[in-house]
Protein backbone atom coordinates (compact mmCIF):
# COMPACT_ATOMS: atom_id res chain seq x y z
CA UNK A 1 0.00 0.00 0.00
CA UNK A 2 1.26 3.48 -0.90
CA UNK A 3 2.31 5.51 2.13
CA UNK A 4 0.60 8.85 2.68
CA UNK A 5 2.13 12.27 3.28
CA UNK A 6 0.12 15.28 4.41
CA UNK A 7 1.67 18.68 3.73
CA UNK A 8 0.15 21.52 5.73
CA UNK A 9 0.52 24.76 3.80
CA UNK A 10 0.27 24.95 0.02
CA UNK A 11 2.67 27.86 -0.45
CA UNK A 12 6.17 27.97 -1.89
CA UNK A 13 7.71 25.46 0.55
CA UNK A 14 4.67 23.21 0.76
CA UNK A 15 4.35 22.83 -3.01
CA UNK A 16 8.02 21.91 -3.37
CA UNK A 17 7.64 19.33 -0.58
CA UNK A 18 4.47 17.92 -2.14
CA UNK A 19 6.11 17.44 -5.53
CA UNK A 20 9.15 15.83 -3.92
CA UNK A 21 6.96 13.41 -1.96
CA UNK A 22 4.83 12.46 -4.94
CA UNK A 23 7.93 11.99 -7.10
CA UNK A 24 9.19 9.40 -4.62
CA UNK A 25 5.98 7.41 -4.57
CA UNK A 26 4.01 8.95 -1.71
CA UNK A 27 0.31 9.75 -1.93
CA UNK A 28 0.29 13.45 -1.05
CA UNK A 29 -2.49 15.61 0.32
CA UNK A 30 -1.98 19.33 0.80
CA UNK A 31 -4.03 21.07 3.48
CA UNK A 32 -4.48 24.79 2.90
CA UNK A 33 -6.92 27.34 4.30
CA UNK A 34 -7.29 29.07 0.91
CA UNK A 35 -10.08 27.40 -1.11
CA UNK A 36 -8.78 28.95 -4.35
CA UNK A 37 -5.40 27.26 -3.91
CA UNK A 38 -7.12 23.97 -3.10
CA UNK A 39 -9.31 24.24 -6.18
CA UNK A 40 -6.39 25.05 -8.46
CA UNK A 41 -4.30 22.11 -7.21
CA UNK A 42 -7.23 19.72 -7.60
CA UNK A 43 -7.66 20.92 -11.18
CA UNK A 44 -4.06 19.88 -11.80
CA UNK A 45 -2.71 23.43 -12.05
CA UNK A 46 0.38 24.43 -10.01
CA UNK A 47 -0.05 27.95 -8.58
CA UNK A 48 3.66 28.19 -7.70
CA UNK A 49 5.64 28.62 -10.92
CA UNK A 50 9.02 27.42 -9.66
CA UNK A 51 11.28 25.45 -12.02
CA UNK A 52 11.45 22.29 -9.89
CA UNK A 53 7.66 22.19 -9.55
CA UNK A 54 7.00 22.86 -13.24
CA UNK A 55 9.62 20.34 -14.42
CA UNK A 56 8.04 17.52 -12.40
CA UNK A 57 4.37 18.50 -12.24
CA UNK A 58 2.95 16.45 -15.11
CA UNK A 59 4.55 13.29 -13.73
CA UNK A 60 3.30 13.74 -10.15
CA UNK A 61 0.05 15.72 -10.27
CA UNK A 62 -2.11 12.59 -10.18
CA UNK A 63 -0.63 11.72 -6.77
CA UNK A 64 -1.29 15.19 -5.29
CA UNK A 65 -4.65 16.38 -3.99
CA UNK A 66 -5.63 19.30 -1.79
CA UNK A 67 -8.25 20.03 0.85
CA UNK A 68 -9.16 22.39 3.67
CA UNK A 69 -10.26 19.45 5.85
CA UNK A 70 -7.87 18.36 8.62
CA UNK A 71 -9.72 15.09 9.26
CA UNK A 72 -7.70 13.43 6.48
CA UNK A 73 -4.69 13.24 8.80
CA UNK A 74 -6.38 10.36 10.64
CA UNK A 75 -5.21 8.20 7.77
CA UNK A 76 -1.72 9.58 7.05
CA UNK A 77 1.78 8.27 7.77
CA UNK A 78 3.68 11.55 7.78
CA UNK A 79 2.84 15.20 8.35
CA UNK A 80 5.07 18.04 7.18
CA UNK A 81 4.17 21.53 8.41
CA UNK A 82 5.17 24.26 5.97
CA UNK A 83 3.33 27.44 6.92
CA UNK A 84 4.62 31.01 6.83
CA UNK A 85 5.52 32.93 10.00
CA UNK A 86 5.83 36.36 8.36
CA UNK A 87 2.95 38.85 8.09
CA UNK A 88 3.20 42.52 7.17
CA UNK A 89 7.00 42.36 7.56
CA UNK A 90 6.71 41.13 11.14
CA UNK A 91 6.75 37.80 12.96
CA UNK A 92 3.42 36.02 13.27
CA UNK A 93 3.08 32.48 14.64
CA UNK A 94 -0.72 32.48 14.46
CA UNK A 95 -0.77 30.20 11.37
CA UNK A 96 1.38 27.62 13.19
CA UNK A 97 -0.76 27.85 16.33
CA UNK A 98 -3.89 27.30 14.23
CA UNK A 99 -2.30 24.27 12.55
CA UNK A 100 -1.47 22.71 15.93
CA UNK A 101 -5.00 23.31 17.23
CA UNK A 102 -6.43 21.52 14.21
CA UNK A 103 -3.89 18.70 14.38
CA UNK A 104 -4.84 17.79 17.94
CA UNK A 105 -8.40 16.99 16.85
CA UNK A 106 -7.39 14.20 14.48
CA UNK A 107 -3.76 13.24 15.11
CA UNK A 108 -3.21 9.50 15.52
CA UNK A 109 -0.43 8.08 17.72
CA UNK A 110 2.90 7.23 16.06
CA UNK A 111 2.30 9.61 13.12
CA UNK A 112 5.52 11.52 12.42
CA UNK A 113 5.23 15.33 12.50
CA UNK A 114 8.00 17.23 10.76
CA UNK A 115 8.11 21.00 11.11
CA UNK A 116 9.90 22.82 8.31
CA UNK A 117 8.76 26.13 9.78
CA UNK A 118 11.54 28.60 10.56
CA UNK A 119 11.29 29.18 14.29
CA UNK A 120 13.23 30.39 17.33
CA UNK A 121 15.22 27.90 19.46
CA UNK A 122 12.77 26.07 21.79
CA UNK A 123 9.93 27.13 19.45
CA UNK A 124 9.10 23.61 18.25
CA UNK A 125 8.75 22.47 21.86
CA UNK A 126 6.71 25.48 22.97
CA UNK A 127 4.41 25.86 19.96
CA UNK A 128 4.06 22.29 18.69
CA UNK A 129 5.16 19.56 21.11
CA UNK A 130 3.78 20.88 24.41
CA UNK A 131 0.31 21.89 23.09
CA UNK A 132 -0.15 18.55 21.32
CA UNK A 133 1.01 16.59 24.38
CA UNK A 134 -1.36 18.51 26.63
CA UNK A 135 -4.38 18.03 24.37
CA UNK A 136 -3.79 14.40 23.31
CA UNK A 137 -1.98 12.90 26.27
CA UNK A 138 0.52 11.30 23.88
CA UNK A 139 3.91 10.49 25.39
CA UNK A 140 6.83 12.39 23.91
CA UNK A 141 8.93 10.32 21.50
CA UNK A 142 6.55 7.39 21.87
CA UNK A 143 3.07 8.14 20.54
CA UNK A 144 4.15 11.73 19.77
CA UNK A 145 6.95 11.79 17.20
CA UNK A 146 8.27 15.24 16.22
CA UNK A 147 11.29 16.44 14.24
CA UNK A 148 12.43 19.82 12.99
CA UNK A 149 13.90 20.01 9.48
CA UNK A 150 14.21 23.69 8.55
CA UNK A 151 13.58 24.46 4.90
CA UNK A 152 16.48 25.83 2.87
CA UNK A 153 14.89 26.65 -0.47
CA UNK A 154 16.19 29.53 -2.56
CA UNK A 155 13.43 31.13 -4.69
CA UNK A 156 14.19 31.52 -8.41
CA UNK A 157 17.24 29.24 -8.13
CA UNK A 158 17.56 27.08 -11.24
CA UNK A 159 20.59 25.14 -9.93
CA UNK A 160 19.87 24.21 -6.31
CA UNK A 161 16.48 22.67 -5.57
CA UNK A 162 14.76 20.69 -2.83
CA UNK A 163 16.43 17.46 -3.99
CA UNK A 164 20.00 18.77 -4.06
CA UNK A 165 20.15 20.90 -0.89
CA UNK A 166 21.40 18.98 2.20
CA UNK A 167 19.11 19.15 5.22
CA UNK A 168 19.51 19.46 8.99
CA UNK A 169 17.36 17.14 11.13
CA UNK A 170 16.79 17.34 14.86
CA UNK A 171 14.21 15.43 16.90
CA UNK A 172 12.71 15.16 20.37
CA UNK A 173 14.19 11.70 20.83
CA UNK A 174 15.67 8.70 19.08
CA UNK A 175 12.32 7.27 17.94
CA UNK A 176 11.45 10.57 16.27
CA UNK A 177 14.85 10.78 14.61
CA UNK A 178 14.56 7.17 13.41
CA UNK A 179 11.24 7.96 11.70
CA UNK A 180 12.71 11.19 10.35
CA UNK A 181 15.55 9.26 8.72
CA UNK A 182 13.03 6.87 7.20
CA UNK A 183 11.07 9.75 5.64
CA UNK A 184 13.79 12.16 4.55
CA UNK A 185 16.68 9.83 3.77
CA UNK A 186 15.15 6.49 2.81
CA UNK A 187 11.92 7.67 1.15
CA UNK A 188 12.67 11.18 -0.11
CA UNK A 189 16.33 10.34 -0.84
CA UNK A 190 17.68 13.56 0.65
CA UNK A 191 21.10 14.09 2.19
CA UNK A 192 20.45 14.72 5.88
CA UNK A 193 22.70 15.79 8.73
CA UNK A 194 21.51 14.68 12.17
CA UNK A 195 22.00 17.02 15.14
CA UNK A 196 21.61 15.82 18.72
CA UNK A 197 19.42 18.69 19.95
CA UNK A 198 16.29 19.96 18.19
CA UNK A 199 17.25 23.50 19.22
CA UNK A 200 20.43 23.19 17.16
CA UNK A 201 18.31 22.50 14.08
CA UNK A 202 16.18 25.54 14.88
CA UNK A 203 19.18 27.81 15.43
CA UNK A 204 21.02 26.58 12.33
CA UNK A 205 18.51 28.17 9.93
CA UNK A 206 18.62 31.48 11.82
CA UNK A 207 22.42 31.56 11.76
CA UNK A 208 22.52 30.89 8.02
CA UNK A 209 20.45 33.95 7.16
CA UNK A 210 21.70 36.25 9.94
CA UNK A 211 25.22 35.58 8.62
CA UNK A 212 24.10 36.79 5.21
CA UNK A 213 22.40 39.89 6.62
CA UNK A 214 25.44 40.90 8.68
CA UNK A 215 27.76 40.60 5.69
CA UNK A 216 25.39 42.38 3.30
CA UNK A 217 24.84 45.19 5.83
CA UNK A 218 28.59 45.55 6.31
CA UNK A 219 29.06 45.90 2.54
CA UNK A 220 26.17 48.38 2.35
CA UNK A 221 27.74 50.48 5.08
CA UNK A 222 31.09 50.39 3.28
CA UNK A 223 29.39 51.37 0.03
CA UNK A 224 28.11 54.61 1.56
CA UNK A 225 31.63 55.52 2.69
CA UNK A 226 33.33 54.41 -0.53
CA UNK A 227 30.83 56.43 -2.57
CA UNK A 228 32.06 59.54 -0.74
CA UNK A 229 35.61 58.64 -1.77
CA UNK A 230 34.66 57.91 -5.36
CA UNK A 231 35.66 54.26 -5.04
CA UNK A 232 33.59 51.59 -6.82
CA UNK A 233 32.93 49.03 -4.10
CA UNK A 234 32.06 46.31 -6.61
CA UNK A 235 35.56 46.50 -8.03
CA UNK A 236 36.92 46.28 -4.49
CA UNK A 237 34.79 43.21 -3.81
CA UNK A 238 35.85 41.55 -7.05
CA UNK A 239 39.47 42.27 -6.22
CA UNK A 240 39.14 40.72 -2.76
CA UNK A 241 37.38 37.71 -4.28
CA UNK A 242 40.58 36.73 -6.10
CA UNK A 243 41.91 35.49 -2.76
CA UNK A 244 41.27 31.72 -2.80
CA UNK A 245 40.65 31.30 0.94
CA UNK A 246 39.26 33.19 3.92
CA UNK A 247 36.93 35.43 1.91
CA UNK A 248 33.43 35.23 0.44
CA UNK A 249 31.99 38.04 -1.72
CA UNK A 250 28.78 39.85 -0.77
CA UNK A 251 27.41 42.69 -2.86
CA UNK A 252 25.59 45.95 -2.04
CA UNK A 253 21.86 46.30 -2.52
CA UNK A 254 19.02 48.68 -1.64
CA UNK A 255 17.70 46.14 0.90
CA UNK A 256 18.25 42.50 1.84
CA UNK A 257 14.66 41.38 1.35
CA UNK A 258 12.65 38.24 0.69
CA UNK A 259 10.81 36.09 3.17
CA UNK A 260 13.87 34.76 5.03
CA UNK A 261 16.82 37.09 5.62
CA UNK A 262 15.12 39.92 7.57
CA UNK A 263 12.70 37.61 9.38
CA UNK A 264 15.26 34.99 10.41
CA UNK A 265 17.66 37.68 11.59
CA UNK A 266 14.92 39.25 13.70
CA UNK A 267 14.04 35.84 15.13
CA UNK A 268 17.65 35.29 16.17
CA UNK A 269 17.90 38.76 17.67
CA UNK A 270 14.85 38.02 19.81
CA UNK A 271 16.67 34.91 21.05
CA UNK A 272 20.17 36.27 21.69
CA UNK A 273 21.58 39.67 22.60
CA UNK A 274 23.74 40.46 19.57
CA UNK A 275 24.69 44.09 19.10
CA UNK A 276 26.22 43.29 15.71
CA UNK A 277 22.99 41.71 14.47
CA UNK A 278 20.95 44.60 15.85
CA UNK A 279 23.11 47.10 14.00
CA UNK A 280 22.95 45.03 10.80
CA UNK A 281 19.15 45.10 10.92
CA UNK A 282 19.20 48.88 11.44
CA UNK A 283 21.52 49.37 8.45
CA UNK A 284 19.27 47.19 6.31
CA UNK A 285 16.16 49.18 7.21
CA UNK A 286 17.88 52.48 6.36
CA UNK A 287 19.38 51.29 3.09
CA UNK A 288 16.30 52.05 0.89
CA UNK A 289 16.56 55.70 1.97
CA UNK A 290 20.17 55.88 0.73
CA UNK A 291 19.23 54.53 -2.70
CA UNK A 292 16.20 56.83 -2.82
CA UNK A 293 18.50 59.83 -2.50
CA UNK A 294 20.69 58.55 -5.34
CA UNK A 295 17.60 58.08 -7.50
CA UNK A 296 16.29 61.55 -6.65
CA UNK A 297 19.56 63.10 -7.76
CA UNK A 298 19.15 61.51 -11.19
CA UNK A 299 15.48 62.50 -11.44
CA UNK A 300 16.25 66.12 -10.59
CA UNK A 301 19.06 66.42 -13.14
CA UNK A 302 16.79 65.03 -15.87
CA UNK A 303 13.77 67.17 -14.94
CA UNK A 304 11.59 64.06 -15.15
CA UNK A 305 8.03 64.02 -13.78
CA UNK A 306 6.80 60.51 -14.53
CA UNK A 307 8.99 57.87 -12.89
CA UNK A 308 8.70 54.19 -13.79
CA UNK A 309 10.25 51.35 -11.82
CA UNK A 310 10.63 48.36 -14.12
CA UNK A 311 10.99 45.19 -12.03
CA UNK A 312 10.30 44.93 -8.31
CA UNK A 313 11.02 41.39 -7.14
CA UNK A 314 12.81 40.91 -3.82
CA UNK A 315 15.97 40.43 -5.90
CA UNK A 316 16.64 41.29 -9.56
CA UNK A 317 14.49 39.24 -11.98
CA UNK A 318 12.63 37.50 -9.16
CA UNK A 319 8.94 36.75 -9.53
CA UNK A 320 8.36 37.20 -5.80
CA UNK A 321 7.77 40.69 -4.37
CA UNK A 322 7.83 39.91 -0.64
CA UNK A 323 9.99 42.48 1.19
CA UNK A 324 10.98 44.00 -2.13
CA UNK A 325 13.66 46.73 -1.92
CA UNK A 326 12.05 48.50 -4.88
CA UNK A 327 8.67 48.70 -3.19
CA UNK A 328 10.42 50.16 -0.15
CA UNK A 329 12.17 52.76 -2.33
CA UNK A 330 8.83 53.65 -3.93
CA UNK A 331 7.28 54.17 -0.49
CA UNK A 332 10.13 56.48 0.54
CA UNK A 333 9.92 58.41 -2.74
CA UNK A 334 6.18 58.93 -2.48
CA UNK A 335 6.65 60.40 0.98
CA UNK A 336 9.45 62.75 -0.10
CA UNK A 337 8.46 64.15 -3.51
CA UNK A 338 5.49 65.04 -5.70
CA UNK A 339 6.49 63.11 -8.81
CA UNK A 340 4.21 60.55 -10.41
CA UNK A 341 5.66 57.16 -9.52
CA UNK A 342 4.46 53.88 -10.99
CA UNK A 343 5.75 50.34 -11.36
CA UNK A 344 5.63 47.44 -13.75
CA UNK A 345 7.08 43.93 -13.67
CA UNK A 346 6.50 41.41 -16.47
CA UNK A 347 6.69 38.53 -13.97
CA UNK A 348 4.60 39.97 -11.13
CA UNK A 349 1.08 40.81 -12.27
CA UNK A 350 -0.67 41.33 -8.95
CA UNK A 351 0.72 44.79 -8.16
CA UNK A 352 1.36 46.33 -11.58
CA UNK A 353 0.13 49.84 -12.35
CA UNK A 354 -0.18 49.05 -16.07
CA UNK A 355 -1.85 46.30 -18.07
CA UNK A 356 1.17 45.76 -20.33
CA UNK A 357 4.79 46.76 -20.86
CA UNK A 358 4.17 49.04 -23.83
CA UNK A 359 1.70 51.12 -21.85
CA UNK A 360 4.19 51.40 -18.99
CA UNK A 361 7.12 52.44 -21.20
CA UNK A 362 5.08 54.98 -23.17
CA UNK A 363 3.91 56.63 -19.95
CA UNK A 364 7.35 57.13 -18.38
CA UNK A 365 9.75 60.06 -18.61
CA UNK A 366 12.53 58.06 -16.97
CA UNK A 367 12.90 54.36 -16.11
CA UNK A 368 14.73 52.72 -13.23
CA UNK A 369 15.28 49.02 -13.81
CA UNK A 370 15.76 46.16 -11.39
CA UNK A 371 17.00 43.15 -13.33
CA UNK A 372 16.26 42.78 -17.03
CA UNK A 373 15.88 45.99 -19.04
CA UNK A 374 12.83 46.75 -21.19
CA UNK A 375 13.18 47.17 -24.94
CA UNK A 376 13.13 50.95 -25.23
CA UNK A 377 15.16 53.92 -26.40
CA UNK A 378 14.20 55.91 -23.31
CA UNK A 379 16.79 56.57 -20.63
CA UNK A 380 17.10 53.70 -18.15
CA UNK A 381 19.13 53.44 -14.97
CA UNK A 382 19.97 50.07 -13.43
CA UNK A 383 19.42 50.23 -9.68
CA UNK A 384 21.58 47.21 -8.81
CA UNK A 385 24.59 48.96 -10.39
CA UNK A 386 24.16 52.25 -8.54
Amino acid sequence: MMEKLTVIGGGFVGMNVAVLGAKHGLEVTIIDINPKIVEQINKGIPHIKEKYILDNWNNVKNRITATTDYSIIKDTNYIIIAVQTLKNNDLDFTPLTNVVNNLTKYLQPYTLISSEVTIFPTGTEKLIITPIKEKTGFQIDKELLVIHVPERLNPDDTIHNIETIPRILGGIGQNSIKQGIKLYSETLKLQINIVDDIRIAEATKLLENAYRLINISFINELKREFDKLGIDIRKVINGAATKPFGYMPFYPSPYAGGSCIPKDSLLLLKTVNSQMLKYALEINEKQPEYYTQKILQIINTKNAKKILFYGYGFKPNSKYAINSPILKIIDVLKNSCNYEIKKYDPQITDYNDFTNETEAINWADIIFTWGNKPNTQKETYQIEKM
